[in-house]
């Protein structure tokens, strides 16, 4: 049984030879703490999974970036810029506006100390040019090559399919977006924010 036929029998109740085994990964900084603590078995290093022999082809592996066939997150027009430095963290500007803390020291997320996208009409008519679907860099040169290798590949075939919060909250900010939902909630009459309760539940 192949590892996307296996895949798709489990998430459709169809028997299969055994359960996939998949794990969402980890940094390196964590493996090499688990062998610290005493972890005796071969440990996978370089990118986040899978984490040791015998586990199945990473689904997640290229989700991110989707496999370079399409480019489906903000493309930006100004040239990235480093604006401070030192031995703990780098700030950047990059190619949206956004300025971005990253520690030198390991893997980490990063924390955005200015966001591109602010809560208000002028910064959404700025922001949209980012966002144009039709921008021809959203298809890079041989993607159709790509493409066919890509579905030749025996595992789990996963793109990442964007979010209906988690994108808004990285352009704006969670404090920012969190007022924008209440105050756009807030502007609704009664009856309207019931017919839509009513619409959930």
């Amino acid at each position: 049984m192949t590892h996307q036929d296996r895949f798709n029998k489990v998430f459709t109740f169809q028997k299969v030879d055994r359960i996939p085994c998949y794990f969402f990964g980890s940094w390196n900084e964590t493996k090499q703490r688990w062998k610290n603590e005493g972890f005796d078995s071969e440990l996978i290093m370089g990118d986040a999974g899978p984490q040791v022999p015998g586990m199945d082809p990473d689904w997640e592996s290229g989700m991110w970036n989707n496999h370079n066939l399409v480019i489906t997150w903000c493309i930006g027009d100004m040239e990235p810029k480093v604006l401070e430095e030192d031995d703990a963290r780098r700030v950047i500007r990059n190619s949206i506006g956004e300025e971005i803390v990253e520690r030198m020291d390991g893997t980490s997320i990063s924390h955005t100390r200015l966001h591109a996208l602010e809560p208000t009409r002028k910064s959404w008519e700025n922001f949209k040019r980012f966002l144009d679907p039709i921008d021809p860099r959203r298809r890079p040169t041989g993607w159709e090559e790509k493409a066919r290798i890509f579905n030749q590949r025996d595992a789990v075939r996963a793109f990442m399919g964007g979010s209906l919060y988690g994108w808004l909250r990285g352009w704006m900010g969670v404090e920012n977006i969190s007022y924008l939902m209440y105050d756009d909630l807030t502007s609704v009459s009664l009856p309207k924010i019931f017919i839509f309760s009513l619409k959930i539940f």
